[in-house]
């Protein structure tokens, strides 16, 4: 009997961002984001983890800004470096992100996280760690 893949779950978004940058992030507005490392975690369920990882790594002029990590991605300066995807039937994304909120210097204080209860999904880890 074949496994069946698993095709939604949540996802990190390991991103640099090359220079200090002020950046309009929809209804939050203009943020000031330190140069160094980002980490996002975000989730797509109903078969859609593929999609939705796939879309984040377009250009931002194919495709339009609608949540909030569009707007970072959409900098010149910003770059994701690497995707870990955690394939998964539930929805763990507030999950994973109050996990890696203990190990990162700051949150971005309501970034993604306006259909939860979290303080953010993303959140900065300096130049300590690596990709």
């Amino acid at each position: 009997m074949e496994a069946k893949k698993i095709t939604s779950g949540t996802y990190i978004l390991w991103i640099d961002l090359a220079q200090l940058s002020h950046i309009k992030i929809g209804k939050l507005g203009n943020i000031k984001f330190q140069q160094g490392n980002y980490v996002y975690i975000g989730s797509a369920m109903n078969s859609q983890l593929k999609n939705r990882v796939l879309r984040h790594l377009k250009p931002s002029t194919m495709k339009k800004n609608h949540w909030h990590i569009d707007f970072f991605l959409a900098s010149n300066f910003t770059q994701i470096k690497k995707i870990t995807l955690i394939p998964s039937h539930q929805k763990e994304e507030c999950s994973v992100s109050q996990q890696m909120r203990q190990k990162m210097d700051y949150e971005v204080t309501n970034f993604g996280s306006s259909d939860c209860k979290c303080s953010s999904h993303l959140y900065f880890m300096g130049d300590h760690l690596e990709f």
